[in-house]
Formats: C-alpha cells, structure tokens, sequence
C-alpha cells in the first residue's frame, strides 16, 4: 500500500488508529452466514491500522473519513475468514510516522 502512488501521501502522513474491542466476520455455511465476534485474550482493546481523510462534500462541508487497513487472516481467523484488520500493538500505537522508502 505504501508504494501505491494513490496511497503513498495518505500512508505517509494520515495514519490512525481505530479502536475497538472486538472485529466482526462472517463465516460463510451451508445454513448461511454465521456472525464471529473476534478479541485478544489479554486485552479489553485493540487498535486497527487506519487511514483518514478530510474532504469537501457537495455542499462544501468537511467530511471526516478513514479506512481499516486490512490483511490476510492469521491463523485462528482464516478458518472463519480470509482477511481481517491489521492490528497493532500497545508499543506500536506511539510509533513515529515515517514516508515510504
């Protein structure tokens, strides 16, 4: 993502942290989809990798957007999903912000 040229400024300047407590995933059965709620053992909370934005809407308002950064399922949630947010550690949330190489 980094090296995307539609993300790179994005990447190197706008990184957030999303909080949460759990993530949500949906495991597809042949009785349909069955909801997983998803949390750490040893944490009440968890923060994703984001991207925000600030943009102009339509009627010149400024509208405040971000995105979760995902990856491929470790190994505990790829038998429910293939794809969940990347998560970062309590010493990873205070982490400099450096550009891309």
């Amino acid at each position: 993502m980094a090296t995307n040229l539609m993300f790179r400024t994005t990447f190197a300047e706008r990184r957030c942290l999303v909080p949460a407590d759990a993530f949500y995933k949906w495991k597809v059965e042949p009785s349909g989809k069955q909801p997983f709620a998803i949390t750490w053992r040893d944490s009440d909370i968890l923060a994703f990798a984001g991207l925000w934005k600030l943009w102009r809407g339509n009627a010149g308002e400024i509208i405040r957007t971000f995105a979760i950064i995902t990856t491929d399922a470790n190994a505990p949630t790829r038998a429910v999903h293939d794809r969940m947010p990347v998560i970062l550690e309590p010493e990873d949330w205070a982490a400099p912000i450096r550009g891309p190489s």
